[in-house]
């Protein structure tokens, strides 16, 4: 940054294990002017917000499976840099989970599918051009602080069942952009329609066995003024085959 006229504001973003939370969202605020900034945390979970005017900020990140974190008041003076580290705490996913559960009805959770570096079809149209690949490392697409708090809303309560299709989308140690002539991913986060409903037959396949348990026990419970305790098999991780 122009030392003597704009400063920086950084930080690092970890849950309460401490682990690096990789691709959260980061906005900073001005508080004076309403002049807002984005930004995201890198894989060992750091932000910056570079060339800043002096004032008050107000820095808010948000991360999935995570509670929102607001923190105004944070004052940036020129050539001197501010730190504010975050941790975040497991968030309303788990409330929900919790709440369903308790409700006695049946909740399947699927794994955040392996984030991309950037637009896939732009890389893909850029590779066919001048060659390269757009595949990405198994390690750096995954965000281990999501998996963790995914899980960790649904770990222990009966009904409730999580499943990962990450090796549909890796292989090895790299998660493919392209699956032959079929592309997985439409822009930097979200999979195609197409790929989306090759994986209709593993759902379906996994679910099925599930939901009609879940139904055969509800329908002798309307049956019957006495409980039966036939609770479905509860894991914490239910693989996609």
């Amino acid at each position: 940054f122009a030392q003597g006229t704009t400063s920086r504001l950084t930080g690092t973003i970890t849950d309460s294990s401490g682990a690096a939370v990789p691709g959260a969202a980061v906005q900073l605020t001005n508080e004076g002017t309403g002049v807002t900034f984005q930004s995201s945390t890198s894989a060992s979970g750091v932000f910056a917000f570079d060339a800043l005017q002096s004032g008050r900020y107000t820095v808010t990140v948000e991360s999935k499976g995570f509670k929102k974190f607001v923190s105004p008041g944070n004052e940036v003076t020129i050539g001197q840099p501010t730190t504010v580290n975050v941790t975040l705490e497991l968030g309303a996913l788990t409330e929900k989970v919790e709440v369903f559960a308790a409700a006695e009805i049946l909740v399947i959770m699927i794994r955040d599918n392996p984030l991309p570096h950037g637009n896939v079809p732009t890389c893909l149209a850029r590779a066919l051009r001048s060659g390269g690949s757009c595949d990405m490392e198994r390690r750096a697409s995954l965000n281990p602080a999501v998996f963790e708090a995914e899980r960790a809303a649904g770990r222990g309560l009966s009904g409730v069942y999580f499943m990962d299709f990450t090796d549909r989308f890796c292989r090895n140690d790299l998660c493919v952009a392209r699956q032959g002539d079929m592309v997985v991913y439409r822009d930097d986060h979200h999979i195609t329609g197409t790929f989306s409903a090759s994986l209709s037959p593993v759902l379906d396949a996994t679910m099925r066995p599930i939901v009609m348990a879940r139904l055969g026990r509800d329908r002798i419970n309307a049956r019957t003024s006495a409980a039966h305790d036939v609770s479905l098999p509860v894991g914490p991780l239910l693989p996609a085959r």
